[in-house]
């Protein structure tokens, strides 16, 4: 996960570097648990293996709490 960086000379490139943190630990979980539970607002994105809720599963889980910082 983490997506793929903007082409250079994009507009998605000139708004400055992204940083992506792997969860891949107990720890690091207890960690974003830590920083997301002070904000008011987050955002997650929710990887499945399909469009149909009923068939779906979920294969991975990205949570932001400000741009261009992201930990999945």
């Amino acid at each position: 996960m983490g997506g793929v960086p903007p082409e250079p000379g994009s507009a998605a490139a000139d708004r400055g570097p992204v940083e992506y943190h792997i969860v891949n630990t107990l720890e690091a979980l207890k960690s974003l648990a830590e920083l997301l539970v002070k904000e008011k607002q987050i955002a997650v994105d929710l990887e499945t293996t399909s469009r149909d809720p009923m068939d779906a599963s979920v294969v991975g889980i990205a949570f932001a709490r400000k741009a261009r910082e992201a930990w999945s």
